[in-house]
């Protein structure tokens, strides 16, 4: 595969470098956004936006519709944290792309905040 086929996971936004790491080793790891991340997907190259099959984001980047329909073969939106709430379900439902999160991942660290 060339670098241009190789499939791709893009980043909706920053994450620590040893996820950058481990994500590269199961594809070309695009991002983070230097821009706003619709702004973003739309420059991406041609090559670069057909090659994605990934969506590593969270609930306040999201994925729009007109964002998922710059990525044609993106299989798997993914939000890191509980919320998914800027990622059009009813658009990925549509385009047959899984989108997942991960609920209750931060609520020991949200419950140590409470102040009774």
């Amino acid at each position: 595969m060339t670098a241009t086929t190789t499939p791709a996971i893009l980043l909706g936004m920053r994450v620590p470098d040893a996820f950058v790491q481990a994500l590269s080793r199961r594809g070309r790891v695009l991002g983070p956004p230097t821009a706003a991340f619709p702004e973003f997907v739309a420059t991406l190259p041609a090559a670069d936006r057909v090659a994605v099959r990934a969506l590593v984001t969270m609930g306040t980047v999201g994925a729009t519709d007109a964002t998922m329909a710059l990525l044609p073969a993106l299989g798997i939106v993914s939000c890191l944290g509980s919320g998914y709430e800027g990622v059009d379900l009813a658009a990925a439902r549509a385009r047959r792309i899984v989108a997942t999160h991960s609920p209750a991942a931060n609520a020991s660290a949200v419950a140590d905040l409470r102040s009774d």
